[in-house]
């Protein structure tokens, strides 16, 4: 985790990834982190993740105002598109909501490493900026 954190503040620094954060009631209830591609075919894409609500804050608008945010600042790093993945356990309403389009599924893609190791499809999705 530790090296996770200092790799975001390192790229946070050459403006190349920006880790989001909503706060309410005096505290993180939200996160989003989106970040220019390294790949040197894809220099005009932004990969959005993390994007992450505390359930006793969702459906009040953070999550929509991280991942606007997030479009942003992709626009800002020179990104023409964004593209995400999420479970299909029904999150991917919340992508489509926010005006991403399902581009692919990989049946089975997604495995939890806790609890019974659930298997979920894994969702992908693009939203031009």
């Amino acid at each position: 985790m530790r090296q996770r954190v200092q790799t975001t503040v390192e790229q946070m620094e050459k403006g190349e990834r920006i880790a989001l954060v909503a706060v309410a009631k005096g505290q993180v209830v939200g996160t989003a982190l989106v970040e220019k591609a390294q790949h040197i075919l894809y220099p005009n894409r932004g990969n959005l993740a993390d994007v992450v609500v505390n359930p006793a804050f969702q459906r009040q608008g953070l999550g929509t105002r991280l991942c606007l945010e997030a479009f942003a600042h992709a626009r800002e790093m020179g990104c023409d598109y964004v593209i995400s993945t999420c479970r299909g356990n029904g999150t991917e309403f919340f992508d489509m909501a926010i005006g991403m389009e399902q581009c692919g599924r990989i049946p089975g893609g997604i495995r939890e490493p806790w609890g019974n190791g659930k298997v979920y499809d894994e969702i992908v999705f693009y939203k031009k900026l």
